[in-house]
């Protein structure tokens, strides 16, 4: 019988990605997603967004306990842009 390797805090759940990029065509807008991990073994996520094709943008960067709650984060953010219309275009 085979066991399922538990997850500690380094180690992504399996849908949640490094990186996602969504971009609205029409509205030339983008909005990113990056898992980051800490120094402390939980991660942090950095979001940004902007007009593509321009230096403007904002990022903000959260500190998150661990890695389910950036699977959280992520799952949320990409409720929101595709019910808004954007597409993901990159997702690693």
């Amino acid at each position: 019988m085979s066991e399922t390797p538990a997850l500690d805090a380094a180690s992504p759940p399996p849908d949640c990605p490094d990186y996602a990029r969504w971009e609205h065509g029409e509205r030339q807008r983008y909005y990113e997603f990056r898992r980051l991990p800490d120094l402390w073994g939980a991660c942090a996520t950095l979001t940004c967004w902007g007009t593509i094709g321009t230096s403007l943008g904002r990022q903000v960067h959260n500190a998150l306990a661990s890695t389910d709650a950036a699977a959280m984060v992520f799952e949320g953010i990409a409720r929101r842009r595709t019910a808004d219309g954007y597409r993901l275009v990159v997702s690693a």
